[in-house]
């Protein structure tokens, strides 16, 4: 039988072996020229428009789900606009600018303007794709509570 403190010993433990043995992740995914960006960016105006149209349509909805769902809408609405700039900006950056090599990936990117230094800072969207999803979930999660709240009051 665990006792709490054999288990935070576990997880810890757990949490050392995988964070000491990370590896290059090689999550990127490309797009053949030009094509690929053009119908890649033009999904990214779609969700951008149609995070922007429901989020119109539901601002008079009432309720902390709706609040947290409506939050969502706006951080995925910013994280389309700003993924939509950085593939545009990153389509005009000069190959020089990505030095060494992880496998065969780029290890360094070296800026030389505010343009690459939005680039560089505009590639760490999952800190606005992340909190969108889980203000989706937040929202979610509170519109089925406040459902089963309601469904078990009308129970005789």
């Amino acid at each position: 039988m665990f006792t709490i403190r054999s288990r935070v010993g576990w997880y810890i433990g757990i949490l050392c072996c995988v964070l000491g043995r990370t590896s290059p992740a090689l999550a990127i995914q490309t797009h053949g020229p030009p094509e690929g960006l053009y119908a890649h960016q033009i999904a990214h105006l779609g969700f951008l428009v149609a995070m922007v149209y429901i989020y119109l349509r539901t601002r008079k909805r009432n309720g902390d789900g709706w609040r947290w769902i409506r939050l969502s809408f706006v951080f995925f609405a910013v994280w389309n606009l700003n993924t939509f700039i950085t593939h545009g900006v990153s389509a005009a950056l000069d190959p020089a600018q990505f030095q060494g090599r992880i496998g065969g990936l780029p290890q360094y990117f070296v800026a030389h303007s505010s343009m690459d230094l939005y680039f560089f800072f505009g590639k760490m969207d999952h800190l606005l794709c992340i909190p969108a999803g889980l203000c989706l979930g937040l929202g979610l999660r509170k519109m089925y509570r406040e459902t089963q709240r309601t469904s078990s009051e009308n129970d005789f």
